[in-house]
């Protein structure tokens, strides 16, 4: 898997990261770490479903307290580089200056 965001990383075996196409920095997440990722993430669907399936036995749709004219437009998120805690702007460099020789 290859992302941006951090928050996923428990759920690798490692973690490498990368700066300005180097490897600065390799971790290895502990088999604990995930299984407790995994477990959260299970426990959260599940939940979900369950809400999801209650709405629709209660009221025939996903979407109990909204008509269906007035449904929210979903928008793609976007993100910026600067959306990350890792995330460390470059500094800024003047111009190598050139001496020609004649």
């Amino acid at each position: 898997m290859v992302t941006h965001d951090v928050y996923l990383k428990n759920f690798a075996h490692r973690v490498v990261y990368m700066r300005d196409g180097k490897i600065s920095k390799d971790e290895l997440i502990p088999t604990e770490v995930r299984k407790l990722a995994f477990s959260d993430l299970g426990e959260r669907i599940e939940k979900q479903k369950r809400l999801v399936d209650t709405s629709i036995s209660k009221h025939g749709n996903m979407y109990p307290s909204v008509d269906d004219d007035k449904k929210k437009d979903y928008v793609t998120e976007v993100r910026d580089p600067t959306d990350y805690k890792t995330f460390r702007p470059r500094p800024i460099r003047e111009p190598a200056i050139i001496n020609k020789l004649d």
